[in-house]
């Protein structure tokens, strides 16, 4: 069962002080969905708690960041006007899937690997939210996706696990001519019996956006 805590927080950007939950703990119990996010059995899910938001200024971090932020406001305060015009929301209205973008922004020095997992928590937390910038958020990651296929930079998530992305993103999106185009190159690459092989092969047969959980964990 998922446990969340208030914590007081002052906002490094304009120092206001304002109270938000912070994800303590939680559970992967939930529904699984094809872009590999693992739901928490219940509400509220802890993607929208892994980060907190100044309701006065839409300054955004990670909870473990917050305290020792230390990067350029000038940075910050552009990637906040950034992001405004890019959602159409004023920063006072910033929700969780507007505060990761807002990370992605600022944090210049970051890999494009760790860029794409905070723009991927950004689409979780609009799904979530059932918030009208989810397309805005796939497209920015699939686009991000690309240049690290591209760029052949896989450090941290293999090539094969990006092609599935690339395939299930463009999918999501009505692409479906690229997504047959990445499906099918996940599928050379990848292992038989890998969770990329079983998740495309699940996709191309009976897409769904929620996936068999069995899909994750079978071996």
């Amino acid at each position: 069962m998922p446990l969340y805590s208030g914590e007081l927080f002052t906002c490094p950007n304009c120092e206001a002080i304002f109270q938000s939950k912070i994800a303590q703990s939680y559970d992967t119990f939930g529904n699984y969905y094809s872009d590999l996010y693992k739901a928490s059995a219940e509400d509220p899910q802890p993607v929208l708690h892994l980060i907190n938001i100044c309701p006065k200024c839409g300054f955004a971090a990670f909870t473990q960041d917050f305290k020792v932020f230390d990067l350029d406001l000038k940075d910050v305060r552009k990637a906040i006007n950034d992001i405004e015009k890019i959602t159409g929301k004023p920063a006072n209205e910033f929700n969780a899937g507007d505060g990761y973008l807002v990370i992605t922004e600022y944090l210049s020095t970051i890999s494009i690997e760790q860029r794409a997992f905070i723009m991927m928590q950004a689409s979780y937390a609009y799904r979530i939210l059932s918030d009208k910038n989810l397309a805005k958020a796939r497209e920015m990651t699939l686009k991000t996706i690309e240049q690290i296929l591209a760029t052949k930079m896989f450090m941290t998530t293999s090539e094969d696990m990006y092609l599935y992305l690339a395939g299930e993103l463009n999918r999501l999106l009505g692409k479906e001519d690229e997504s047959l185009k990445y499906f099918k190159q996940a599928l050379e690459k990848a292992d038989k019996n890998s969770i990329v092989s079983r998740l495309t092969e699940h996709q191309l047969k009976t897409p769904l956006e929620i996936v068999p959980k069995e899909l994750y964990t079978k071996k």
